[in-house]
This record gives C-alpha cells, structure tokens and sequence, in this order.
C-alpha cells in the first residue's frame, strides 16, 4: 500500500467512525453529547488497560497518537451532532 493509499484509508475510517457515532449518539436523545463522552471515555481507559496487559513500555507516540484520534472522532461527532441538531429545530 502506498503512502497516499494508507492516508485515504485512514481518513475514510475515520470519518466513517465519527458518522456511526453521530448516528448511535442521536438514539441517547438529549444524552448523546454525554454518551459521546462516555464512549471516547471508555475507549481511552480500555487503551490503557491493553497497554497495562502487554507488560511492557507503552509506545508514548502510538499511545499518544490513539488519544489524539479517539479524542478527535468524539469532537466531530459532537460537532456533526450539533449541526444536526440546529438543522433539525
């Protein structure tokens, strides 16, 4: 694969993760932003456990660079989702 390849694969899942989480979020109702920080909170103690499991030093940069993407999807869902929201009412 090459680099431009792995780029435009890692771009359309991550707009395809953020759009199922909008879309699962805008079943909680008025608790979807909530939810989404719940679901971004789960996924980054569930990162840390794996990391703990592995019996070794954490990669600081994957470590880092998994936080960023969890934290970014939960962001754009919670912005789509508002969007979404206005566009609605």
């Amino acid at each position: 694969m090459t680099d431009s390849e792995m780029r435009a694969t890692v771009q359309a899942t991550f707009m395809m993760l953020q759009r199922l989480v909008v879309e699962v979020a805008a079943m909680k109702g008025d608790e979807a932003a909530d939810w989404i920080d719940e679901f971004r909170d789960s996924l980054t103690s569930e990162m840390k456990k794996a990391e703990e499991l592995q019996a070794r030093r954490a990669d600081i940069e994957r470590s880092a660079t998994t936080r960023m993407l969890i934290d970014g999807v939960a962001v754009m869902a919670k912005h789509h989702l508002e969007q979404r929201s206005r566009s609605d009412s």
